[in-house]
């Protein structure tokens, strides 16, 4: 998976429940409210920070940056001018907490930038009990107790924790759980979301995945407009690039019909591998209906 995807996978996370979740990484500090993530630091330049918030008693801003891998020279330098943004156009202290997925132990790092020392705290998801985590909400579930964003934020993160079971099984039984949460609020589906985005980094094999996609994608009319929009884009690139290729198979074999055929060929061409990956992705048929216009039976010969 990429960094920009963990990025934006963790953001969801602290959107649905920031305070929660902050209180959970930092519990040192009391969320007060949330921060600036746009950082002005003069006219020409701009600095965009994952998450930050206020200490209730002010005195602080604590900066959350999430990574994937453990950060080189060049994250801790920016890192750095973040926070002395920050301080400059806040004045508060601020104390960084770097986030990530590596299985490593919590650390306070020094640095020194030539103006001084700066520490940044170092702390990874390895490090929180997901089994416990996941045995928490399983139980409310049972027990038929409200399912809130908090339970729902830290579902977003469980895969990145710690657990008895290898991540492939940890990360189904987040789904499956997910799916037996009655409401179908937003919040809901922003997790659903998130975990077609880590389909394929947990889960390898392609038949798997496709049994996952739809445990996720189950009851969800939301979510499926949510598929619809997010391939809708590259179903029109497909087209776009087959009319191309076929214009240019016409011309190759001195097709008769020339231009006309090579369009319609190269048209029916792209559609079929864009609906033969999304089949094979476990993307809904009634929703590759809707954004291709195809009939389901001719979908069905595609399987």
């Amino acid at each position: 998976m990429k960094g920009k995807e963990h990025d934006a996978h963790f953001k969801n996370a602290f959107q649905i429940n920031g305070p929660y979740l902050s209180s959970i990484i930092n519990p040192e500090d009391e969320f007060g409210e949330i921060g600036p993530t746009e950082i002005i630091s003069n006219k020409y330049n701009n600095y965009r920070a994952d998450y930050t918030y206020f200490t209730k008693d002010k005195e602080y801003i604590i900066n959350i940056e999430f990574q994937t891998n453990l950060p080189t020279s060049e994250d801790y330098f920016r890192f750095y001018i973040y926070a002395s943004n920050l301080h400059v156009n806040y004045k508060k202290k601020v104390k960084t907490i770097i986030l990530c997925t590596e299985n490593i132990k919590n650390e306070t790092y020094v640095y020194n930038f030539g103006k001084g020392n700066y520490e940044f705290i170092l702390k990874s998801l390895r490090n929180y009990n997901g089994d416990k985590k996941l045995k928490i909400i399983k139980k409310k579930i049972i027990n038929n107790k409200e399912i809130n964003n908090k339970d729902l934020a830290i579902l977003l993160l469980i895969p990145y924790m710690n657990s008895i079971n290898i991540a492939e099984t940890l990360f189904e039984k987040v789904c499956q759980i997910t799916n037996n949460i009655k409401t179908d609020s937003l919040n809901k589906n922003i997790l659903k979301a998130s975990q077609i985005t880590l389909l394929e980094k947990f889960i390898k094999n392609k038949s798997k995945q496709k049994e996952i996609m739809e445990i996720i994608t189950m009851n969800s009319e939301l979510l499926n407009e949510f598929i619809e929009e997010k391939y809708a884009e590259k179903i029109e690139e497909t087209r776009q690039k087959a009319i191309k290729e076929g214009i240019e198979e016409g011309i190759e074999q001195g097709i008769e019909q020339g231009i006309e055929q090579g369009i319609e060929q190269g048209i029916e061409k792209g559609e079929e591998q864009i609906i033969k990956k999304l089949l094979k992705q476990g993307i809904p048929t009634e929703t590759i209906q809707k954004a291709t216009g195809k009939t389901l039976e001719q979908i069905e010969k595609l399987k």
